[in-house]
């Protein structure tokens, strides 16, 4: 913490810095972001929100027509999802996309279940449907030899 300079300065040699922007009130200095305002109860309301929106995009009626998604949980044989992955698309609702937070809104789901770290989630009755990515690279790679 800079304090004030010695009184004995030259107004000759002025120096503007980031002090002098601040005790200005010019915006030149560099403020802090300001925190978000949550209650208990707004984080309670996201929690809730997040989990019924990662318990849809894991449910037979989004799974039915969602390729997408079908291909996130096909690319593990244990048909884990990262919740960093999908944290990211619900940013609004888990602090900017923060997967601990959206691990702690899906641990008391009784559809989906988190891997023993909070770092992937799955369906607790897999989807018939899945097609696993090491399948279709196989597939693929049929040749005749």
């Amino acid at each position: 913490g800079g304090g004030a300079a010695a009184g004995g300065a030259s107004p000759a040699t002025p120096k503007v810095g980031y002090s002098d922007a601040a005790r200005a009130g010019t915006g030149g200095a560099k403020q802090p972001a300001a925190p978000a305002v949550t209650t208990p109860a707004d984080a309670k309301a996201a929690a809730a929100e997040a989990l019924a929106r990662i318990e849809f995009l894991f449910s037979d009626r989004n799974l039915a027509s969602d390729a997408n998604m079908r291909r996130k949980i096909g690319r593990r044989r244990d048909r884990f999802v990262p919740t960093e992955e999908l944290a990211g698309d619900l940013a609004h609702l888990t602090q900017g996309g923060d997967w601990r937070t959206l691990a702690m809104a899906i641990r008391p789901s009784a559809a989906l279940e988190l891997s023993p770290d909070g770092r992937a989630v799955r369906r607790r009755t897999p989807y018939p449907g899945i097609v696993f990515a090491d399948d279709e690279a196989a597939a693929g790679d049929v040749r005749e030899q």
